[in-house]
């Protein structure tokens, strides 16, 4: 834990170093920023009905930062006895957020490559590691850390919502979802994912079940007559007993995302 302490550090360092260099050079909002940080900066003067319709992601990126900036500014405010500082969404204090993300994308694959592997024979913290700094240091996402994107808390919501649903916590999970399509509705794809993985741990009981059943595997014809045969033969038991799809429905716990 501690050399992955000093790796964050590090890492910290290196997102610190570099988002300051980026804010030196490009002091203005640059490329998609000129959208992006106007649009939270509405956010952050509570004027929520405002709209630019030239974007075309969903508000869950300036609702986070709003939810972060005005909650720090307020408690500095009552810590220094001065007025809340009206340029606490300035754009290097938008930029920031993402070098926070970038750090919890490191933890959050950290988290999630000690989940996947860590009671496997040849798994080190070390490697856990290395393989966090590998993949956080992807040019296509290290880059955006230093620019008031939707990359980085896209990737973070995406990532939470992975570890909590290998970590059981279904709710929770499901919650992360919602969150992360709301920062970017491509997302929905990793959602699916997820509430497959859980739909395979739901299913798998039943499927075993069977076996000890019927004393021989379920058989899937893999023609295309076959599968409309299997397909049909599906909807029947279901509409026989519905209350057994309600039940698996209910299980998945993705109720939210719908």
């Amino acid at each position: 834990m501690s050399l992955f302490l000093f790796s964050l550090a590090c890492f910290s360092a290196c997102l610190s170093v570099v988002g300051n260099l980026v804010n030196v050079s490009v002091p203005d909002p640059y490329m998609d920023e000129i959208f992006h940080i106007p649009q939270a900066q509405q956010y952050c003067l509570g004027n929520f009905t405002a709209w630019d319709s030239k974007i075309t992601t969903l508000p869950g990126l300036y609702l986070i930062s709003v939810g972060i900036i005005s909650p720090l500014n307020s408690l500095a405010a009552s810590l220094t006895r001065e007025p809340p500082d009206i340029n606490s969404c300035s754009t290097q204090n938008l930029r920031s957020l993402n070098v926070l993300f970038g750090l919890i994308n490191l933890s959050l694959v950290y988290c999630i490559t000690a989940q996947l592997h860590g009671e496997k024979q040849g798994y080190s913290s070390n490697l856990a590691i290395l393989n966090s700094l590998n993949l956080s240091l992807l040019p296509v996402l290290y880059m955006f850390n230093f620019l008031y994107y939707t990359d980085a808390v896209s990737t973070t919501m995406v990532l939470l919502t992975y570890s909590l649903h290998l970590a059981g916590t279904r709710n929770l999970s499901s919650l992360a979802g919602l969150c992360s399509v709301l920062c970017r509705q491509t997302n929905i794809v990793w959602v699916f994912l997820v509430a497959a993985l859980a739909a395979g741990q739901t299913i798998t009981p039943e499927v075993k079940h069977h076996l000890a059943k019927t004393k021989h595997p379920p058989t899937i014809p893999l023609t295309s007559w076959g599968q409309i045969i299997e397909l049909c033969q599906g909807t029947w038991a279901l509409s026989r007993k519905p209350w057994r799809f309600a039940r698996l429905l209910a299980t998945f716990n993705f109720q939210p995302l719908i």
